[in-house]
């Protein structure tokens, strides 16, 4: 799970980092296509208009100045009209963007254009004063060098738009072709981190269901272990044990008044007992392997209290006070006989160390959280000895100086019955010096559906 967030997260970072480079890479593109279609081909477009209305402005005042000296009247209006055409083309130039290197060849067509002015004012002039040799001169000597010179700086100046232009493409050629590469890597590492992610996913469904199949075979080994152990404890162990007790009955009976038979067949009868108890503690704690009965629920408060009223005559017996606090109506998800194998056990265990000295009192308690329900039996007898806390949850394991009847199966059976319910058990020092052993069991909250044991 880890991994996969590390690898969606570099994915994520990733494309991020794909999709400002690929916005950077569009708004360069957009720069260069702006400049080159409102620039470099503006000025273009604005040039060769120049270009060639100043080759026509020159065909035209040539054939002016020519019919002038020669005593016709041409049209003045149709050389004016040209050089006006000459003037708007440069005109419109001039107010476009330059390029760098640029500037030099303007400032020299506003020359150019302004000395092209002067001269065909000189020529008209001197036409119009009958001075046709001082016009021809002008003419040939001056402006039409001038007209030349101003028809190369424009041809320099396209070429150098046109330069700029095709730098500007083969720019734009280059950011997409950048930017369809860096596409198909991101989008290769999508596909990379997406199968990873996959990959992994498989692999760990694939492990869930193997636990979960291990678990179930476990689950049907436990099952088939306790069916062999349960009519092994039935027929080979209760079945003699209770034919012995019965024997043990009928002696006394055919012999009520020997007393020493009594005194050996009551011995005979509590190490019956004893052995009984260990059996019967031993299946119990077979059967809390099975797996629980999710549909299963039952009312703790109720369950709780009738087990305390039942269990007060055995605490009274031993001079012990059994009190019960309850608060809240929880509902846990598990049948009554496991509800009440639990508390049953706890609270045995809390009669049998209560103590002898001072007083003796066992609190049961019950109290509801937002998801769980905890339950509590504290006692004033000695506690748990340290560094038992969690061992004493364990088959066979008691305290080392323990001189109490018992085998060290209640409390593992409790162990085994609550965290195979989902819940937790412990123990603690009681605020009176005793112990107090909790369980934490989940309530009904988690599971709405279920059915309350009635």
């Amino acid at each position: 799970m880890v991994r996969s967030v590390i690898v969606l997260t570099l994915t994520s970072v990733l494309l991020i980092f794909a999709g400002a480079l690929t916005l950077r890479s569009e708004a360069s593109i957009t720069d260069s296509a702006d400049s080159i279609a409102n620039n470099a081909t503006a000025s273009i477009s604005a040039l060769s208009e120049a270009r060639t209305e100043l080759r026509n402005f020159q065909r035209l005042f040539d054939d002016y100045v020519d019919a002038a000296s020669e005593g016709g009247h041409p049209n003045r209006r149709r050389v004016d009209e040209s050089l006006a055409k000459v003037e708007r083309a440069l005109h419109d130039y001039l107010a476009l963007p330059s390029y760098p290197g640029e500037r030099e060849s303007i400032d020299g067509l506003a020359g150019s254009r302004t000395r092209i002015q002067e001269l065909v004012n000189r020529c008209l002039a001197a036409i119009d004063a009958r001075d046709f040799a001082n016009a021809l001169s002008v003419e040939k000597h001056e402006l039409d060098p001038l007209v030349e010179l101003l028809n190369e700086r424009i041809v320099d100046v396209v070429q150098l738009n046109a330069r700029e232009a095709r730098r500007l493409a083969l720019g734009v050629a280059e950011l997409h072709r950048r930017t369809v590469v860096l596409t198909a890597l991101v989008d290769l590492a999508a596909l990379v981190a997406l199968g990873t992610v996959s990959l992994w996913s498989v692999l760990r469904i694939r492990r869930e269901r193997d636990s979960l199949e291990l678990a179930r075979r476990r689950a049907e080994e436990q099952a088939a272990s306790l069916e062999q152990f349960s009519g092994m404890v039935a027929h080979d162990v209760l079945s003699p044990l209770t034919g012995t007790l019965l024997a043990l009955s009928l002696a006394e009976r055919l012999h009520p008044g020997d007393e020493t038979l009594r005194r050996y067949t009551g011995q005979g009868r509590a190490a019956l007992g004893q052995t009984m108890s260990l059996v019967h503690g031993l299946l119990e704690f077979a059967r809390a392997a099975v797996q629980p009965d999710a549909s299963e629920a039952t009312g703790v408060v109720e369950t709780a209290r009738e087990l305390v009223e039942g269990s007060r005559a055995e605490a009274e017996a031993s001079g012990i006070e059994l009190l019960f606090q309850a608060s809240g109506a929880a509902v846990v998800p598990v049948s009554k006989g496991v509800l009440s194998s639990v508390l049953l056990n706890l609270i045995r265990n809390a009669v049998k160390y209560s103590g002898s000295d001072g007083e003796q009192v066992i609190w049961v308690r019950v109290s509801e959280g937002v998801a769980t329900c905890r339950l509590e039996v504290e006692d004033t007898g000695p506690g748990v000895p340290a560094g038992l806390e969690a061992a004493i949850f364990e088959p066979y394991v008691r305290g080392p100086r323990e001189r109490k009847p018992g085998f060290g199966i209640g409390l593992a059976t409790v162990k085994r019955l609550v965290t195979a319910h989902g819940g937790a058990v412990g123990v603690t020092r009681g605020a009176r010096g005793g112990a107090l052993f909790w369980v934490e069991l989940p309530t009904r909250v988690a599971f709405p559906a279920l059915r309350v044991a009635e």
